[in-house]
């Protein structure tokens, strides 16, 4: 009898007539896949995961440093990596697993010029991803950094700030941090 080419289902009938006991097995065999992609998404939405921003005031910048960004809100968080109160410009890595973490700020100020901006994931103090970008009359100019990182418990994710240029200080407005869980280790 011919079968479904996913999850190898065997179709109940392969002629005119239907058999009650192959229809049964068929039905069982449906629900069955169900279950295991509700097993599948179950465990997709419950992957560590959490975010972080800054949304209110602004953050100095410091020239020509790569400045650790401060967050002041919670989004969310299933793994209890962030804890503002205690650390507030990093995440703690609970779970390992390979996690994508994704940074975005928005950059505007008093510069007089902005010879270039970098937005970047820095993982236990050593840079793993980096975007730089290059001059702007834009006052207000947003960047984003996203990757990759296998993390093992105990990591610090930080998310960090650079601006090249002359005049300032100069502020990151607002930005968001967030790490989820790919796959666990």
């Amino acid at each position: 009898m011919p079968s479904t080419p996913n999850y190898g289902i065997v179709y109940p009938a392969s002629g005119s007539q239907i058999d009650c006991d192959a229809f049964a097995d068929f039905a069982q065999s449906v629900q069955s896949a169900l279950n295991t992609l509700d097993a599948i998404q179950d465990q997709a939405q419950n992957m560590p995961s959490a975010s972080i921003r800054r949304n209110s005031g602004s953050s100095p910048l410091t020239l020509g440093v790569s400045t650790p960004v401060q967050f002041d809100q919670e989004v969310w968080d299933n793994d209890n990596m962030v804890d503002l109160a205690a650390n507030n410009d990093r995440m703690t890595i609970r779970t390992p697993g390979v996690y994508m973490v994704t940074f975005n700020g928005q950059q505007g100020g008093t510069f007089t010029t902005l010879q270039s901006q970098a937005a970047s994931i820095v993982v236990n103090s050593t840079l793993w991803y980096r975007k730089r970008q290059g001059s702007t009359t834009n006052r207000n100019f947003a960047t984003q950094v996203f990757g990759l990182v296998e993390c093992a418990a105990g990591d610090i994710l930080q998310a960090q700030w650079l601006w090249t240029g002359t005049g300032g200080p100069d502020t990151l407005f607002i930005a968001g941090f967030q790490a989820r869980c790919v796959t666990l280790i």
